[in-house]
């Protein structure tokens, strides 16, 4: 019998895992951010607004024919007193093929009358990509959680990312031939069967259409009580899309522009999603160890760090790429980018704050904090929209993750209470508002100005951090002996 392993994770694990399963989990997103340039001049604003409502689509769909069963096999299979491994995944592939005899043939019957309902328009052929999309997108989600939980990054980055090169290929040859949304839909599903429904069948071949009774009601507990969390989720970063199709003064214009900012904010939320693949194991180990909340307080610095300096490249560059690279008609997007980047921070960091929570399987509970932050940004959105279009959506959704984030933080406090390190917390908070300032300041000369001026700050601000941040000489001297290999690979050292 395989058994979940209960060993300690160090900080470094976390560090590698964040940027080398971030790597091949993100390749997906981060390629299509590549291509956005071309993805919204071929597909001009109100095609890329379609596009857009139906990839929104695929997500709430893929958060709810799982079940949740990717985080509970996660959940379950690295705590150490859940005993056979094999049992966990059995159970979760079982679980999501009962789901996915439920929902598909529903979709495949009310296609057409789905289709107008989510993206607009009525052609049933949105919902048969659709419905394919998901179902393999659940299943290489799954396999995905196996490797990680495992540990075989060789053979994650080995299948994942040549799998994400395959579907991207796909998807941009029949956008380019066809010039369509439908068209990018259908490229999208095909290179997706084609090529992780293979990974599937060797990754999954262990596990076995059985249920397990002593893990079923747990799991599907744990699963299902996600749920509402995930949509929840979901609806603080999308819902916007549909408020706006419906109450926007220019409908699916405003769509368009503000998905192009998402867009940019959404690196953000992909970083996290980086960071939280390496997180979720450090943490999910450690937290159960005498001195898991030292080294989960340890671990929330350095996660901070790095979103920090991520959204704070986005929120200054993304403005100037966009003026500099994509069509004048998505001007009025450039001054969204920055705040949709912070509610995106917001979000990122949602997970780590609630660590508590996942340590002791309320998930009801993170779902109904996620809810609250859901039902401000919709009522926000609802009396923004109207009038300021798509910056009131932009607003609704900054108003809606702050309130998640510190109902998450203050619920998670009280059942599990973390050591934060707040002094280094706030130092990096005013390292970061001083670089944006002095971004700013630069950018008053013109576009050119900032985008220079922003990219000689982000590149000096890690050295700076490094030798003038709260950082302690015994850290500093770490990351010398870190740096070292790297360097003498490049003939520098």
């Amino acid at each position: 019998m395989k058994q979940a392993g209960g060993e300690r994770v160090p900080l470094s694990q976390f560090i590698g895992d964040s940027a080398l399963f971030g790597l091949g989990g993100m390749a997906d997103r981060l390629i299509g951010f590549l291509f956005l340039p071309v993805t919204a001049s071929i597909l001009g604003s109100a095609g890329f607004g379609v596009y857009n409502l139906y990839s929104t689509s695929a997500a709430i769909l893929f958060m709810l024919c799982a079940v949740g069963m990717h985080g509970a096999y996660f959940r379950f299979a690295t705590e150490e007193s859940t005993g056979d491994v094999e049992q966990v995944l059995d159970t979760a592939l079982t679980v999501i093929h009962a789901a996915t005899a439920v929902w598909m043939p529903v979709g495949l019957y009310f296609a057409a009358p789905l289709s107008e309902l989510l993206v607009g328009v009525r052609e049933p052929w949105f919902v048969y990509w659709l419905c394919l999309r998901t179902y393999s997108d659940t299943m290489g989600s799954l396999a995905d959680c196996k490797l990680q939980v495992e540990g075989r990054l060789r053979l994650f980055l080995s299948l994942r990312v040549p799998i994400t090169v395959a579907i991207r290929a796909v998807a941009l040859g029949t956008l380019i031939y066809y010039r369509t949304p439908l068209a990018l839909a259908a490229g999208e599903a095909l290179g997706g069967v084609l090529t992780t429904l293979p990974m599937c069948a060797y990754v999954l071949r262990q596990g076995r259409f059985r249920i397990h009774p002593a893990l079923l009601r747990p799991m599907v507990v744990y699963g299902a009580g996600s749920i509402p969390g995930f949509v929840s989720a979901w609806l603080l970063v999308a819902a916007n899309r549909y408020l706006l199709k419906a109450y926007g003064p220019n409908h699916v214009r405003d769509v368009g522009l503000f998905s192009l900012a998402e867009r940019f904010s959404s690196v953000m939320l992909l970083a996290g999603q980086t960071l939280w693949l390496g997180w979720r194991r450090y943490a999910f180990r450690n937290m159960h160890l005498a001195d898991g909340g030292a080294l989960l307080g340890r671990g929330m610095t350095l996660y901070f760090a790095a979103a920090g300096f991520i959204a704070l490249s986005i929120a200054l560059l993304g403005p100037a790429v966009t003026h500099t690279l994509i069509s004048d008609e998505f001007a009025a997007a450039e001054p969204l980018i920055p705040p949709l980047t912070l509610a995106a921070f917001l979000g990122a960091m949602s997970g780590p704050l609630r660590i508590g929570l996942f340590k002791e399987r309320r998930s009801m509970t993170m779902s109904l904090v996620t809810m609250a932050g859901a039902v401000v940004s919709i009522g926000a959105a609802l009396m923004l929209i109207p009038t300021w279009a798509a910056a009131g959506a932009v607003a609704a959704a900054l108003a809606g993750q702050a309130v998640g984030s510190v109902m998450g933080f203050t619920v998670s406090q009280r059942v599990f209470r973390l050591p934060y390190e707040w002094g280094r917390l706030a130092a990096l908070a005013v390292w970061f508002a001083a670089a944006y300032g002095a971004s700013l300041a630069i950018g008053q000369l013109g576009w050119a100005w900032m985008l220079a001026g922003s990219t000689a700050i982000l590149a000096a601000l890690p050295f700076l951090i490094y030798h003038y941040g709260p950082l302690s000489e015994q850290e500093r001297q770490r990351i010398r002996d870190g740096a070292k290999p790297l360097l003498a690979r490049f003939g520098r050292a």
